[in-house]
Protein backbone atom coordinates (compact mmCIF):
# COMPACT_ATOMS: atom_id res chain seq x y z
CA UNK A 1 0.00 0.00 0.00
CA UNK A 2 1.16 3.54 -0.85
CA UNK A 3 1.10 6.36 1.49
CA UNK A 4 -1.45 7.96 -0.54
CA UNK A 5 -3.60 4.85 -0.17
CA UNK A 6 -3.42 4.69 3.12
CA UNK A 7 -4.43 8.30 3.89
CA UNK A 8 -7.15 7.81 1.55
CA UNK A 9 -7.87 4.70 3.77
CA UNK A 10 -8.28 6.63 6.89
CA UNK A 11 -10.12 9.42 5.43
CA UNK A 12 -14.26 9.35 5.88
CA UNK A 13 -15.01 8.12 2.31
CA UNK A 14 -18.09 10.52 2.31
CA UNK A 15 -15.90 13.52 2.95
CA UNK A 16 -13.46 15.85 0.53
CA UNK A 17 -10.71 12.95 1.19
CA UNK A 18 -9.52 14.12 -2.98
CA UNK A 19 -9.10 17.62 -2.33
CA UNK A 20 -6.93 16.35 0.40
CA UNK A 21 -4.87 14.25 -1.44
CA UNK A 22 -4.55 17.14 -3.72
CA UNK A 23 -2.68 19.24 -1.23
CA UNK A 24 -5.44 20.52 0.42
CA UNK A 25 -3.82 21.66 3.93
CA UNK A 26 -7.15 21.97 5.64
CA UNK A 27 -6.92 18.54 7.55
CA UNK A 28 -4.03 20.54 9.52
CA UNK A 29 -7.15 22.97 10.83
CA UNK A 30 -7.53 20.35 13.49
CA UNK A 31 -4.34 18.51 15.52
CA UNK A 32 -6.18 15.35 16.33
CA UNK A 33 -6.88 14.76 12.26
CA UNK A 34 -3.30 16.00 11.62
CA UNK A 35 -2.20 12.91 14.63
CA UNK A 36 -4.27 10.25 13.06
CA UNK A 37 -3.32 10.30 9.86
CA UNK A 38 0.46 10.76 10.62
CA UNK A 39 0.30 8.21 13.78
CA UNK A 40 -1.55 5.39 11.47
CA UNK A 41 1.36 6.03 8.74
CA UNK A 42 3.92 5.47 11.62
CA UNK A 43 2.28 2.54 13.46
CA UNK A 44 1.66 0.77 10.22
CA UNK A 45 5.31 0.97 8.67
CA UNK A 46 6.43 0.75 12.26
CA UNK A 47 8.62 3.88 11.49
CA UNK A 48 8.65 5.19 15.03
CA UNK A 49 11.60 3.28 15.75
CA UNK A 50 13.36 5.65 14.24
CA UNK A 51 13.04 8.03 17.18
CA UNK A 52 15.82 5.07 19.15
CA UNK A 53 18.78 5.70 16.04
CA UNK A 54 19.26 9.28 15.29
CA UNK A 55 17.38 11.62 16.88
CA UNK A 56 16.67 15.20 17.38
CA UNK A 57 16.41 16.06 13.96
CA UNK A 58 19.15 18.67 13.20
CA UNK A 59 17.32 21.62 12.34
CA UNK A 60 16.88 22.05 15.95
CA UNK A 61 19.09 19.96 17.92
CA UNK A 62 19.15 19.94 21.58
CA UNK A 63 16.28 22.71 21.42
CA UNK A 64 14.36 20.37 19.88
CA UNK A 65 11.97 19.29 22.47
CA UNK A 66 11.22 23.30 23.69
CA UNK A 67 10.57 24.00 19.58
CA UNK A 68 7.89 21.28 19.31
CA UNK A 69 6.65 22.39 22.41
CA UNK A 70 6.90 25.59 21.15
CA UNK A 71 5.12 24.82 17.53
CA UNK A 72 2.13 22.98 18.99
CA UNK A 73 1.27 25.62 21.80
CA UNK A 74 1.48 27.61 18.40
CA UNK A 75 -1.11 25.50 16.57
CA UNK A 76 -3.51 25.29 19.19
CA UNK A 77 -3.25 29.21 19.51
CA UNK A 78 -3.99 29.63 15.63
CA UNK A 79 -7.00 27.06 15.49
CA UNK A 80 -9.32 29.09 17.77
CA UNK A 81 -8.07 33.05 16.96
CA UNK A 82 -10.04 34.82 14.90
CA UNK A 83 -7.74 34.57 12.14
CA UNK A 84 -6.73 30.87 12.21
CA UNK A 85 -3.01 30.16 11.28
CA UNK A 86 -0.96 26.83 10.65
CA UNK A 87 2.84 27.70 11.93
CA UNK A 88 5.11 26.95 9.32
CA UNK A 89 6.79 24.09 10.24
CA UNK A 90 3.63 22.29 10.19
CA UNK A 91 2.94 23.07 6.85
CA UNK A 92 6.38 22.41 5.70
CA UNK A 93 5.98 18.36 7.10
CA UNK A 94 3.09 18.09 5.57
CA UNK A 95 4.07 19.07 2.05
CA UNK A 96 6.66 16.60 2.72
CA UNK A 97 4.52 13.94 3.29
CA UNK A 98 2.68 15.30 0.07
CA UNK A 99 5.70 14.67 -2.14
CA UNK A 100 5.93 11.32 -0.66
CA UNK A 101 2.82 9.98 -1.61
CA UNK A 102 3.76 7.32 -4.51
CA UNK A 103 6.22 5.77 -1.55
CA UNK A 104 5.08 2.66 -0.26
CA UNK A 105 4.23 2.37 3.62
CA UNK A 106 7.34 0.06 4.39
CA UNK A 107 9.18 1.92 2.90
CA UNK A 108 8.87 4.91 5.39
CA UNK A 109 11.92 3.98 7.72
CA UNK A 110 14.15 4.20 4.85
CA UNK A 111 12.76 8.05 4.00
CA UNK A 112 14.45 9.76 6.97
CA UNK A 113 13.16 13.46 5.24
CA UNK A 114 9.78 11.56 5.64
CA UNK A 115 10.21 9.94 8.50
CA UNK A 116 11.00 12.72 10.43
CA UNK A 117 7.86 14.93 9.10
CA UNK A 118 5.91 12.23 10.41
CA UNK A 119 7.46 11.91 13.91
CA UNK A 120 7.06 15.91 14.23
CA UNK A 121 3.98 15.98 12.71
CA UNK A 122 2.49 13.57 15.46
CA UNK A 123 4.79 14.89 18.14
CA UNK A 124 3.13 18.71 17.40
CA UNK A 125 -0.02 17.62 16.91
CA UNK A 126 -0.03 15.92 20.67
CA UNK A 127 1.25 19.27 22.16
CA UNK A 128 -1.11 21.01 20.95
CA UNK A 129 -3.27 18.78 22.76
CA UNK A 130 -1.83 19.21 26.05
CA UNK A 131 -4.85 18.77 28.78
CA UNK A 132 -7.41 18.11 26.37
CA UNK A 133 -9.91 15.23 27.53
CA UNK A 134 -9.76 16.65 31.34
CA UNK A 135 -12.04 18.55 32.98
CA UNK A 136 -11.22 21.85 32.29
CA UNK A 137 -11.36 24.88 34.73
CA UNK A 138 -11.54 28.45 34.90
CA UNK A 139 -8.40 28.89 35.75
CA UNK A 140 -7.79 27.85 32.17
CA UNK A 141 -7.29 30.64 29.69
CA UNK A 142 -10.09 31.60 27.43
CA UNK A 143 -8.16 29.92 24.32
CA UNK A 144 -7.74 26.79 26.28
CA UNK A 145 -11.46 26.72 27.21
CA UNK A 146 -12.38 26.99 23.63
CA UNK A 147 -9.27 24.25 22.42
CA UNK A 148 -11.43 22.01 24.97
CA UNK A 149 -14.95 22.89 24.36
CA UNK A 150 -14.52 21.65 20.96
CA UNK A 151 -12.50 18.98 21.83
CA UNK A 152 -15.82 17.85 24.19
CA UNK A 153 -17.93 17.92 21.36
CA UNK A 154 -15.89 16.03 19.08
CA UNK A 155 -16.08 13.12 21.59
CA UNK A 156 -19.18 13.88 22.27
CA UNK A 157 -21.11 13.68 18.68
CA UNK A 158 -18.31 11.03 17.30
CA UNK A 159 -16.84 9.08 19.89
CA UNK A 160 -13.46 10.69 18.89
CA UNK A 161 -11.30 14.05 19.42
CA UNK A 162 -11.26 13.29 15.14
CA UNK A 163 -13.26 15.69 13.12
CA UNK A 164 -15.67 14.05 10.10
CA UNK A 165 -12.83 14.18 8.17
CA UNK A 166 -11.48 10.96 9.69
CA UNK A 167 -13.23 7.49 9.28
CA UNK A 168 -14.22 7.15 12.87
CA UNK A 169 -15.30 3.40 11.70
CA UNK A 170 -11.43 2.61 10.81
CA UNK A 171 -9.62 4.41 13.59
CA UNK A 172 -10.57 6.86 16.66
CA UNK A 173 -8.49 9.30 18.65
CA UNK A 174 -8.62 10.04 22.44
CA UNK A 175 -7.35 11.83 24.96
CA UNK A 176 -4.67 10.29 27.02
CA UNK A 177 -3.40 10.00 30.48
CA UNK A 178 -0.26 7.81 30.94
CA UNK A 179 2.61 7.08 28.74
CA UNK A 180 4.24 4.06 28.82
CA UNK A 181 7.95 4.22 30.34
CA UNK A 182 8.73 0.66 29.35
CA UNK A 183 8.80 -0.83 25.78
CA UNK A 184 9.05 0.90 22.70
CA UNK A 185 5.01 0.87 20.71
CA UNK A 186 3.56 3.54 19.33
CA UNK A 187 1.67 4.54 22.46
CA UNK A 188 5.36 5.33 23.76
CA UNK A 189 5.49 8.65 21.60
CA UNK A 190 2.60 10.53 22.80
CA UNK A 191 1.40 12.33 26.42
CA UNK A 192 -2.25 13.45 25.38
CA UNK A 193 -3.32 11.82 22.46
CA UNK A 194 -4.54 8.08 21.91
CA UNK A 195 -4.51 6.14 18.44
CA UNK A 196 -6.93 3.55 18.87
CA UNK A 197 -8.10 0.90 15.85
CA UNK A 198 -11.88 -0.12 15.77
CA UNK A 199 -12.34 -3.06 18.01
CA UNK A 200 -15.97 -3.65 17.95
CA UNK A 201 -16.44 -1.15 21.43
CA UNK A 202 -17.29 2.41 21.32
CA UNK A 203 -15.66 4.76 23.56
CA UNK A 204 -17.72 7.41 25.67
CA UNK A 205 -15.87 10.00 27.55
CA UNK A 206 -17.64 12.11 30.62
CA UNK A 207 -16.55 14.95 32.43
CA UNK A 208 -17.41 16.05 35.82
CA UNK A 209 -17.95 19.86 36.76
CA UNK A 210 -18.35 19.00 40.55
CA UNK A 211 -16.18 22.10 42.22
CA UNK A 212 -15.48 19.79 45.10
CA UNK A 213 -13.19 17.77 42.38
CA UNK A 214 -12.24 20.80 40.16
CA UNK A 215 -11.01 22.08 43.58
CA UNK A 216 -8.47 19.33 44.83
CA UNK A 217 -5.09 19.68 44.29
CA UNK A 218 -3.05 16.89 42.13
CA UNK A 219 -1.62 16.04 45.90
CA UNK A 220 -4.72 15.29 47.31
CA UNK A 221 -5.60 12.31 49.23
CA UNK A 222 -8.58 9.69 47.86
CA UNK A 223 -10.60 7.88 50.35
CA UNK A 224 -12.16 5.50 48.45
CA UNK A 225 -14.57 3.22 50.76
CA UNK A 226 -15.17 -0.65 49.43
CA UNK A 227 -18.40 -2.06 50.72
CA UNK A 228 -17.98 -6.12 50.06
CA UNK A 229 -21.43 -7.17 50.39
CA UNK A 230 -23.26 -9.09 51.06
CA UNK A 231 -21.48 -11.22 53.57
CA UNK A 232 -23.05 -13.99 52.86
CA UNK A 233 -24.11 -15.71 49.90
CA UNK A 234 -26.26 -19.01 49.92
CA UNK A 235 -25.83 -21.50 46.76
CA UNK A 236 -29.48 -21.25 46.09
CA UNK A 237 -28.85 -17.67 45.04
CA UNK A 238 -27.62 -19.86 41.91
CA UNK A 239 -29.93 -21.90 39.32
CA UNK A 240 -29.10 -23.45 35.91
CA UNK A 241 -31.52 -22.09 32.95
CA UNK A 242 -32.20 -23.48 29.00
CA UNK A 243 -30.79 -20.14 27.96
CA UNK A 244 -31.09 -19.16 24.17
CA UNK A 245 -28.76 -21.61 22.10
CA UNK A 246 -30.28 -24.52 22.22
CA UNK A 247 -27.94 -25.84 19.10
CA UNK A 248 -24.76 -25.94 21.67
CA UNK A 249 -23.68 -29.47 22.35
CA UNK A 250 -25.14 -31.29 25.47
CA UNK A 251 -22.08 -30.90 27.78
CA UNK A 252 -22.98 -26.70 27.88
CA UNK A 253 -25.19 -25.30 29.61
CA UNK A 254 -26.51 -21.78 31.54
CA UNK A 255 -26.88 -20.16 34.75
CA UNK A 256 -27.88 -17.31 36.69
CA UNK A 257 -27.13 -15.52 40.05
CA UNK A 258 -30.17 -13.89 41.35
CA UNK A 259 -29.52 -10.81 43.43
CA UNK A 260 -31.11 -11.19 46.81
CA UNK A 261 -33.99 -8.79 46.89
CA UNK A 262 -33.64 -7.77 50.55
CA UNK A 263 -29.37 -6.68 49.53
CA UNK A 264 -30.45 -3.28 48.17
CA UNK A 265 -32.84 -1.26 50.84
CA UNK A 266 -30.51 -2.42 53.14
CA UNK A 267 -27.62 -1.95 51.79
CA UNK A 268 -28.21 1.55 51.10
CA UNK A 269 -28.94 2.19 54.74
CA UNK A 270 -26.07 0.42 55.69
CA UNK A 271 -23.48 2.35 53.47
CA UNK A 272 -24.93 5.45 54.66
CA UNK A 273 -24.61 4.95 58.50
CA UNK A 274 -21.05 4.06 57.29
CA UNK A 275 -19.79 7.06 54.98
CA UNK A 276 -21.75 9.21 58.34
CA UNK A 277 -19.58 7.37 60.76
CA UNK A 278 -16.20 7.80 58.65
CA UNK A 279 -17.03 11.23 57.99
CA UNK A 280 -17.60 11.98 61.98
CA UNK A 281 -14.31 10.02 63.44
CA UNK A 282 -11.74 10.85 60.90
CA UNK A 283 -12.98 14.43 59.86
CA UNK A 284 -12.91 13.18 56.13
CA UNK A 285 -14.92 12.74 52.84
CA UNK A 286 -15.55 9.41 51.19
CA UNK A 287 -14.99 10.28 47.45
CA UNK A 288 -16.01 7.13 45.96
CA UNK A 289 -18.09 3.98 47.37
CA UNK A 290 -17.31 0.65 45.67
CA UNK A 291 -19.89 -2.27 45.69
CA UNK A 292 -19.63 -5.59 43.66
CA UNK A 293 -20.95 -6.69 40.76
CA UNK A 294 -24.17 -7.83 40.97
CA UNK A 295 -24.36 -6.79 44.27
CA UNK A 296 -27.64 -4.94 43.95
CA UNK A 297 -31.04 -5.07 42.08
CA UNK A 298 -32.05 -1.22 41.27
CA UNK A 299 -29.86 1.61 40.27
CA UNK A 300 -32.06 3.76 41.52
CA UNK A 301 -30.90 3.21 45.14
CA UNK A 302 -27.10 4.14 43.83
CA UNK A 303 -28.40 6.85 42.41
CA UNK A 304 -30.29 8.03 45.56
CA UNK A 305 -27.16 6.82 47.52
CA UNK A 306 -25.08 9.58 45.73
CA UNK A 307 -27.04 12.12 45.99
CA UNK A 308 -27.37 11.78 49.65
CA UNK A 309 -23.20 11.20 50.93
CA UNK A 310 -22.36 13.86 47.52
CA UNK A 311 -19.97 10.69 47.24
CA UNK A 312 -18.94 8.73 43.70
CA UNK A 313 -20.59 5.51 44.07
CA UNK A 314 -19.95 2.42 41.89
CA UNK A 315 -21.93 -0.75 42.17
CA UNK A 316 -22.88 -3.28 39.38
CA UNK A 317 -26.83 -4.10 39.16
CA UNK A 318 -28.31 -7.44 38.74
CA UNK A 319 -31.64 -7.75 37.43
CA UNK A 320 -33.56 -10.28 35.25
CA UNK A 321 -30.65 -11.04 32.71
CA UNK A 322 -28.88 -7.75 33.06
CA UNK A 323 -25.31 -7.80 34.33
CA UNK A 324 -24.12 -4.20 34.85
CA UNK A 325 -22.20 -1.18 36.22
CA UNK A 326 -23.61 1.88 37.40
CA UNK A 327 -21.54 5.07 38.41
CA UNK A 328 -23.43 8.14 40.09
CA UNK A 329 -21.02 10.85 39.89
CA UNK A 330 -22.13 14.54 41.48
CA UNK A 331 -22.24 16.97 38.98
CA UNK A 332 -23.01 21.06 39.00
CA UNK A 333 -25.45 21.25 41.24
CA UNK A 334 -26.11 19.54 44.60
CA UNK A 335 -28.53 16.79 43.70
CA UNK A 336 -27.52 16.49 40.22
CA UNK A 337 -25.79 13.40 38.87
CA UNK A 338 -23.80 12.33 35.84
CA UNK A 339 -24.99 9.21 35.04
CA UNK A 340 -22.53 6.40 33.05
CA UNK A 341 -23.65 2.92 32.72
CA UNK A 342 -21.71 -0.35 31.70
CA UNK A 343 -22.84 -3.49 30.30
CA UNK A 344 -21.12 -6.61 31.65
CA UNK A 345 -18.70 -7.18 27.69
CA UNK A 346 -18.39 -11.13 28.49
CA UNK A 347 -20.17 -13.80 29.89
CA UNK A 348 -18.29 -16.00 32.92
CA UNK A 349 -17.97 -19.31 32.11
CA UNK A 350 -18.11 -21.93 34.64
CA UNK A 351 -16.77 -25.84 35.00
CA UNK A 352 -16.96 -28.32 37.15
CA UNK A 353 -14.13 -27.62 39.34
CA UNK A 354 -15.63 -23.75 39.76
CA UNK A 355 -18.93 -25.39 40.34
CA UNK A 356 -17.13 -27.48 43.29
CA UNK A 357 -15.30 -25.07 44.56
CA UNK A 358 -18.45 -22.96 44.81
CA UNK A 359 -20.41 -25.53 46.47
CA UNK A 360 -22.94 -25.67 43.99
CA UNK A 361 -23.05 -29.52 43.21
CA UNK A 362 -26.41 -30.14 43.93
CA UNK A 363 -27.55 -26.91 42.08
CA UNK A 364 -25.59 -27.59 38.93
CA UNK A 365 -26.68 -31.52 39.53
CA UNK A 366 -23.42 -32.22 39.29
CA UNK A 367 -23.72 -35.99 40.70
CA UNK A 368 -26.46 -37.21 38.88
CA UNK A 369 -25.08 -39.94 35.93
CA UNK A 370 -27.97 -38.04 33.32
CA UNK A 371 -26.45 -34.93 33.73
CA UNK A 372 -24.17 -34.65 30.32
CA UNK A 373 -23.14 -30.70 31.32
CA UNK A 374 -19.96 -30.08 32.00
CA UNK A 375 -19.32 -26.04 31.45
CA UNK A 376 -22.11 -23.67 32.16
CA UNK A 377 -22.57 -20.14 30.51
CA UNK A 378 -23.96 -17.07 32.37
CA UNK A 379 -26.95 -16.41 31.03
CA UNK A 380 -26.73 -12.54 30.57
CA UNK A 381 -27.70 -10.38 28.03
CA UNK A 382 -24.65 -8.79 26.40
CA UNK A 383 -25.75 -5.62 24.22
CA UNK A 384 -24.90 -5.37 20.03
CA UNK A 385 -23.51 -1.86 21.23
CA UNK A 386 -20.29 -2.43 23.65
CA UNK A 387 -18.87 0.66 25.43
CA UNK A 388 -15.78 1.76 27.65
CA UNK A 389 -16.58 4.61 29.41
CA UNK A 390 -14.06 6.91 30.70
CA UNK A 391 -15.43 9.77 33.33
CA UNK A 392 -12.52 12.70 33.48
CA UNK A 393 -12.99 14.55 37.17
CA UNK A 394 -10.19 17.07 37.17
CA UNK A 395 -7.09 17.05 35.23
CA UNK A 396 -5.52 14.30 37.41
CA UNK A 397 -7.81 11.88 37.68
CA UNK A 398 -9.84 10.26 34.63
CA UNK A 399 -10.86 6.19 35.92
CA UNK A 400 -13.03 3.85 33.81
CA UNK A 401 -14.77 0.66 35.35
CA UNK A 402 -14.66 -3.13 33.93
CA UNK A 403 -16.90 -5.64 35.42
CA UNK A 404 -15.45 -9.14 36.63
CA UNK A 405 -14.15 -11.12 33.36
CA UNK A 406 -13.77 -7.78 31.23
CA UNK A 407 -10.53 -6.96 32.94
CA UNK A 408 -9.48 -10.54 31.55
CA UNK A 409 -10.17 -10.79 28.53
CA UNK A 410 -7.93 -8.30 26.06
CA UNK A 411 -10.86 -7.98 23.45
CA UNK A 412 -12.50 -5.74 22.87
CA UNK A 413 -11.20 -3.25 25.41
CA UNK A 414 -7.61 -4.18 26.73
CA UNK A 415 -6.15 -2.20 23.29
CA UNK A 416 -8.37 1.05 23.95
CA UNK A 417 -7.42 1.27 27.84
CA UNK A 418 -3.75 0.31 27.62
CA UNK A 419 -3.57 3.53 24.70
CA UNK A 420 -5.35 5.98 27.27
CA UNK A 421 -3.97 4.61 30.34
CA UNK A 422 -6.77 5.64 32.83
CA UNK A 423 -5.68 6.83 36.11
CA UNK A 424 -7.45 4.30 37.70
CA UNK A 425 -9.44 1.07 37.00
CA UNK A 426 -12.45 0.15 39.06
CA UNK A 427 -12.95 -3.63 38.70
CA UNK A 428 -16.12 -4.47 40.09
CA UNK A 429 -16.48 -8.74 40.54
CA UNK A 430 -18.58 -11.85 40.98
CA UNK A 431 -15.09 -13.64 41.96
CA UNK A 432 -13.76 -15.61 44.66
CA UNK A 433 -11.20 -14.63 46.92
CA UNK A 434 -8.49 -11.81 45.05
CA UNK A 435 -5.49 -13.52 45.71
CA UNK A 436 -1.67 -12.54 44.51
CA UNK A 437 -1.78 -15.70 42.23
CA UNK A 438 -5.61 -15.70 40.93
CA UNK A 439 -5.92 -14.29 37.55
CA UNK A 440 -6.99 -10.79 38.49
CA UNK A 441 -3.63 -10.47 39.89
CA UNK A 442 -1.90 -11.11 36.50
CA UNK A 443 -4.33 -8.35 34.52
CA UNK A 444 -4.18 -5.66 37.14
CA UNK A 445 -0.14 -6.44 36.65
CA UNK A 446 -0.26 -5.72 33.00
CA UNK A 447 -2.67 -2.57 33.49
CA UNK A 448 -0.05 -1.25 36.08
CA UNK A 449 2.97 -1.92 34.23
CA UNK A 450 1.84 -0.64 30.29
CA UNK A 451 0.43 2.19 30.39
CA UNK A 452 0.30 2.97 34.28
CA UNK A 453 -2.53 2.32 35.27
CA UNK A 454 -3.67 1.74 39.34
CA UNK A 455 -6.34 -1.12 39.15
CA UNK A 456 -8.86 -1.75 41.95
CA UNK A 457 -11.04 -4.85 41.91
CA UNK A 458 -13.41 -5.81 44.39
CA UNK A 459 -15.52 -8.78 44.98
CA UNK A 460 -17.93 -9.66 48.09
CA UNK A 461 -17.37 -11.11 51.40
CA UNK A 462 -20.06 -13.88 50.42
CA UNK A 463 -18.04 -14.78 46.75
CA UNK A 464 -14.68 -14.77 48.59
CA UNK A 465 -16.40 -17.10 51.52
CA UNK A 466 -18.09 -19.40 49.42
CA UNK A 467 -15.47 -20.48 47.08
CA UNK A 468 -13.33 -23.58 48.90
CA UNK A 469 -10.93 -25.22 46.39
CA UNK A 470 -10.25 -28.37 47.93
CA UNK A 471 -7.93 -28.28 50.98
CA UNK A 472 -7.82 -24.42 51.11
CA UNK A 473 -9.31 -22.50 54.11
CA UNK A 474 -12.08 -20.36 54.13
CA UNK A 475 -10.90 -16.63 52.63
CA UNK A 476 -12.15 -13.11 53.65
CA UNK A 477 -9.37 -11.14 51.14
CA UNK A 478 -11.51 -8.96 49.01
CA UNK A 479 -9.72 -7.13 47.06
CA UNK A 480 -6.42 -6.57 45.31
CA UNK A 481 -5.25 -3.12 45.05
CA UNK A 482 -1.98 -2.45 42.45
CA UNK A 483 -0.45 0.64 40.83
CA UNK A 484 3.04 1.08 39.51
CA UNK A 485 4.54 3.11 42.49
CA UNK A 486 4.43 0.75 45.19
CA UNK A 487 5.25 -3.05 45.67
CA UNK A 488 5.83 -5.17 42.54
CA UNK A 489 2.83 -7.28 43.10
CA UNK A 490 -0.72 -6.19 44.21
CA UNK A 491 -1.80 -5.98 47.75
CA UNK A 492 -4.75 -8.25 49.10
CA UNK A 493 -6.88 -6.65 51.04
CA UNK A 494 -9.10 -8.48 53.64
CA UNK A 495 -12.15 -7.86 55.60
CA UNK A 496 -10.96 -9.50 59.21
CA UNK A 497 -13.92 -10.71 61.02
CA UNK A 498 -16.44 -7.78 62.51
CA UNK A 499 -15.55 -5.67 60.16
CA UNK A 500 -18.32 -4.61 57.85
CA UNK A 501 -16.56 -1.76 55.87
CA UNK A 502 -12.54 -1.04 54.66
CA UNK A 503 -11.64 2.48 53.53
CA UNK A 504 -8.48 2.71 51.20
CA UNK A 505 -6.45 5.95 51.98
CA UNK A 506 -4.99 6.58 48.06
CA UNK A 507 -1.87 8.96 47.78
CA UNK A 508 -1.61 11.02 44.83
CA UNK A 509 1.93 11.34 43.47
CA UNK A 510 2.86 13.98 40.58
CA UNK A 511 5.15 12.44 37.94
CA UNK A 512 6.87 13.48 34.99
CA UNK A 513 6.96 10.76 31.85
CA UNK A 514 8.98 10.51 28.85
CA UNK A 515 7.88 10.02 25.52
CA UNK A 516 10.70 7.71 23.00
CA UNK A 517 11.31 11.02 21.42
CA UNK A 518 12.84 12.41 24.55
CA UNK A 519 9.41 14.78 25.38
CA UNK A 520 8.23 15.10 28.78
CA UNK A 521 4.97 15.92 30.42
CA UNK A 522 6.44 18.54 33.03
CA UNK A 523 5.24 16.50 35.70
CA UNK A 524 1.49 16.19 34.92
CA UNK A 525 0.94 12.71 35.82
CA UNK A 526 -0.55 11.46 38.44
CA UNK A 527 -0.11 8.04 39.91
CA UNK A 528 -2.01 6.81 43.11
CA UNK A 529 -0.33 4.81 46.06
CA UNK A 530 -2.15 2.75 48.71
CA UNK A 531 -0.92 4.60 52.06
CA UNK A 532 -3.00 3.27 54.69
CA UNK A 533 -6.10 0.67 55.28
CA UNK A 534 -9.09 1.43 57.46
CA UNK A 535 -11.17 -0.98 58.98
CA UNK A 536 -14.73 0.19 59.91
CA UNK A 537 -17.44 -1.97 62.10
CA UNK A 538 -21.14 -1.14 61.40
Amino acid sequence: MQVQQHIQAVLNPNGDWWSILKGDRSILNWPPDAFAVAASLLHSSGAYTNVIKNWPPKWAGKNWNKEIKRIGDDWAKGIISASPSIPPEVQRWWETVIGNFGISVHEISDKSELCESLIQLAAAADEACAGVGLAFSSKDSQEQQDFFTKAFVSLRDWHTLCSDFVDGTQLTVLPKLHTPQQGLTLRSMSHYLALCYKTGVKPRWFFSHSTRWSGMKPNAMLNILLLPWPETISPKSFKTTCGNLGNLPEEYGFFQYEVPPDNSHGFVERAEKIVRNFKETFNQEVDVIVFPELSLQSEDLVLNLAKKVGSIVIAGIGDKKQNYAISAVPNFKPNELLRVSQQKHHRWLLDKQQVSQYGLRSIFKLDDPANKKEKWWEDISVGAERYINFVSLNKWLTFCVLICEDLEQSEPTAGIIRAVGPNLVIVPLQDGPQLNKRWSSRAAMVLADDPGSSVLTLTSLGMARLCRPFGCPESRVVALWKDPATSSTPIQIEVPYGIAAVALRIETRESKEYTADGRDDGGKSSLFALRETIYLEE
